[in-house]
């Protein structure tokens, strides 16, 4: 089940994306050993964790087992403020059917190995099926080079900002998505998700 938390809803929802901010720590933080993250105990939260984003949850028994987050481009985000030196090629996209795509996480018990699994499927088509909602076209990432080959097979139209860079042992890449038709199409037909469960009227990536 997706669930979309906004500013018109987070007070509704505020135990869950409490506990989406500790999915983040355990992975990012406890998993990942993303140090410079670790600054709210067990709640791993950022300076654009504010009314702006949309966080967009997988539930499992009112458990958030997927996470990701969307930024407007209109306003500071992570490429803008802290990663504008990975735009090297070309300019940052920024407008307004233009949302930055962050903290793509899934709990390790919902994981498929080196395959992509039910619960991280759904979690792309969540964030898919609000941008086509919400007239987003284009998506701005940072994530780690290794990414670029997996979200060209899911049907994205993937183009680096820059060169990849290493930063913290990771090789890190700035890109911009642009969602296109084929790029829901694409990701039903490869990971046969077919009707994706989302509640009604509710509200490695950097």
């Amino acid at each position: 089940m997706i669930r979309i938390i906004t500013k018109e809803n987070v007070a509704e929802y505020s135990a869950t994306l409490k506990a989406c901010f500790q999915l983040r720590h355990k992975v990012f933080v406890k998993e990942l050993g993303w140090k410079d993250l670790h600054k709210n105990g067990n709640l791993e939260i950022d300076q654009f964790d504010n009314e702006e984003a949309v966080h967009i949850v997988v539930m499992d028994k009112e458990k958030p087992v997927g996470y990701s987050r969307l930024l407007p481009s209109t306003k500071p985000h992570l490429l803008s403020e802290v990663f504008p030196h990975l735009a090297t090629r070309n300019p940052i996209p920024v407008g307004v059917d233009v949302y930055e795509w962050t903290r793509y996480c899934v709990s390790p018990s919902h994981r498929g190995g080196s395959a992509i699994s039910k619960t991280a499927s759904e979690l792309i088509y969540g964030v898919l099926d609000y941008c086509k909602k919400n007239q987003i076209n284009t998506l701005t990432a940072v994530y780690e080079a290794v990414w670029l080959t997996r979200f060209l097979e899911l049907g994205f139209d993937v183009k680096p900002l820059g060169l990849p860079t290493v930063q913290d042992e990771f090789m890190i890449v700035g890109v911009e998505m642009g969602i296109r038709e084929h790029t829901m199409t694409t990701m039903l037909s490869k990971r046969n998700l077919g009707a994706v469960g989302r509640e009604s009227g509710k509200g490695h990536q950097l």
